[in-house]
């Protein structure tokens, strides 16, 4: 091999090597990103409590849900079967009046990922529970939320998500 042929192999390696550089950043500017995104959390979430009297506050728990991902609630025709569940630590100061209500409009249909009717939420979704705050002083109620998302087709996830609400103060997720 020449002098020639040995400077032309060297420049080759050289290209290929640029080449492959700046197909390396390239992939993590470009596609790095959509990966990541794919991998961003699907729901976001907000709480409030809003006070109605002297000690009865409204809390309101609402979930936000990127498409194409859907928050399931539960299988239907399934007694307990519940893929979301909302629980409040118990506290001496706090009395929780009732039931936990959804305050939207879900979708029923056959979900094929799961093999069952489900009924879903696609945009967003409001819980609402009423709690009575015995002391007058500050309080903080506690909880934790587990759910299951997916996109209907190939792909669930689980989530958690600890929250805390002070009464009187802000609320805010942990």
């Amino acid at each position: 091999m020449g002098d020639f042929d040995v400077i032309l192999y060297d420049l080759n390696m050289l290209i290929a090597m640029r080449i492959k550089s700046l197909a390396s950043i390239f992939h993590k500017l470009f596609l790095g990103d959509m990966f990541k995104a794919q991998n961003d959390n699907p729901l976001s979430w907000r709480f409030l409590a809003n006070r109605q009297s002297a000690h009865t506050y409204t809390i309101h728990i609402s979930a936000f849900i990127k498409s194409p991902w859907q928050l399931y609630t539960e299988q239907l025709n399934h007694l307990d079967s519940s893929l979301l569940t909302i629980e409040f630590n118990k506290s001496e100061f706090i009395i929780l009046n009732g039931n936990i209500e959804e305050i939207d409009v879900p979708i029923e249909r056959y979900d094929e990922l799961l093999n069952h009717e489900i009924r879903c939420y696609k945009v967003a979704v409001n819980f609402v529970q009423i709690v009575h705050v015995v002391d007058n002083e500050a309080v903080i109620l506690k909880g934790v939320i587990n759910c299951v998302v997916g996109d209907g087709i190939s792909h669930l996830k689980t989530g958690k998500e600890l929250f805390k609400i002070e009464f009187n103060k802000n609320c805010e997720s942990y």
